[in-house]
Formats: structure tokens, C-alpha cells, sequence
């Protein structure tokens, strides 16, 4: 999805649902948050580009995770920052 499709109920982050990344293994914990990182940049406008070089993550990675954020979840809301928990399906 493109940034400019994105609707803007769902670019607000903060009603997002949450992860709590204590609850995380050391390994677990560091991707994910390193994750956050990369889709908090995102929707605070950071070119792809900038975010690439600066985290280490490829667009097409960037991008898949976005999507992935925003599909919708068993529960009736979107993945959010559910979706970038390492391993979870």
C-alpha cells in the first residue's frame, strides 16, 4: 500500500494496538523494537530510502511490514504493532 492510500484513521499510531516487548525474549525484543523503529519512521514521513539506510531494512521489507500492520486481525481491529512481533503468524 502506497503512503498516500493510507487512510487517516490508521495513520494515527497511537490507537494502534500494542505489544508489550518485556514480554519478549532479548533476541525477540531488540527485532521487534527495531521494527517499531522502522514503522514509526515510516508514518512520520522518513523516505524509504532514509529509513534503509539508516535501520538497515530494504524497502520491499519496509513496505511488506506496513501491509502487514495493516490487515486486519481475528479481533476485528488491524494487526497494528501486533503484526511485527517476530515468529508470530
Amino acid at each position: 500500500m502506497r503512503r498516500k492510500d493510507i487512510p487517516e484513521t490508521l495513520e494515527k499510531l497511537e490507537g494502534w494496538p500494542c505489544v508489550d516487548a518485556s514480554a519478549l525474549d532479548a533476541v525477540a525484543r531488540e527485532q521487534y523494537r527495531r521494527r517499531e523503529r522502522m514503522i514509526r519512521a515510516y508514518f512520520n514521513g522518513e523516505s524509504l530510502a532514509s529509513i534503509e539506510k539508516r535501520l538497515g531494512i530494504g524497502r520491499g521489507t519496509v513496505s511488506w511490514f506496513v501491509n502487514r500492520c495493516l490487515a486486519l486481525h481475528p479481533d476485528g481491529r488491524i494487526q497494528g504493532f501486533r503484526a511485527l512481533i517476530p515468529f508470530a503468524h
